[in-house]
């Protein structure tokens, strides 16, 4: 049974919250041996990825050097793209291969001539990762509309089912900002788990993944 670990939105080495797919390791092989040497530097770690629980599963450090622990090896790493049927739409979820992972983290330790990934936009539309992610409280959704259209803002359980429109109607151009608070339509807290957010708007439809931990 394979591990998902999420990146960090923000964070260089795992922008664009990017979804790692992990096969079954032997866990204290990085754990037991890495996870110790970053005692003395806390807290000036920052974690760089997390499991679907929460835990942190992914550091790294900058001052006068830089330093990357993971808590798996990189040969663990599958270079597979799940897809997820939400409704009417299919869904193709975030995955970087070994080949994505190690070239973000040589461009933050300065190494040229890595090509950049390009942002997730369309026809000018755009709809950001949310952040914090995972959710433990509430999160910030930023999405941008060229022009002045109807808009819809929907969050989806794994089954397709409808949780709760964040915001809907007519919307003006420009950059816009919604929070969330992690409930459902009816002001219930939703439970630990794998959510789907989706932009409707002006004919383009974009839909990403968000976590909820309590």
């Amino acid at each position: 049974m394979p591990f998902v670990q999420y990146g960090v939105e923000g964070n260089p080495l795992t922008s664009e919250l990017t979804e790692i797919t992990v096969y079954p390791y032997p866990f204290a092989e990085c754990n037991n041996n890495l996870a110790g040497k970053f005692d003395s530097l806390a807290p000036e770690c920052s974690p760089i990825f997390y499991d679907t629980a929460g835990a942190i599963m992914g550091y790294c450090y900058e001052g006068d050097y830089k330093l990357v622990c993971l808590y798996w090896p990189f040969q663990h790493i599958g270079d597979l793209s799940d897809t997820v049927i939400i409704g009417e739409y299919t869904v193709f979820a975030d995955t970087i291969s070994q080949k994505t992972l190690v070239g973000n983290i040589l461009k933050w330790f300065g190494v040229v001539g890595i090509e950049d990934k390009a942002p997730f936009v369309s026809a000018n539309f755009s709809l950001s990762q949310n952040w914090p992610n995972p959710i433990t409280s509430v999160t910030t959704i930023n999405y941008y509309l060229p022009k002045n259209c109807e808009a819809a803002l929907d969050v989806y359980d794994v089954s397709g089912r409808l949780i709760e429109t964040i915001t809907e109607g007519r919307k003006s151009a420009g950059t816009h900002s919604v929070i969330w608070d992690g409930r459902d339509a009816k002001g219930k807290e939703l439970p630990s788990g794998i959510y789907f957010y989706t932009l409707r708007a002006g004919g383009f439809t974009v839909t990403r993944k968000m976590v909820v931990v309590r």
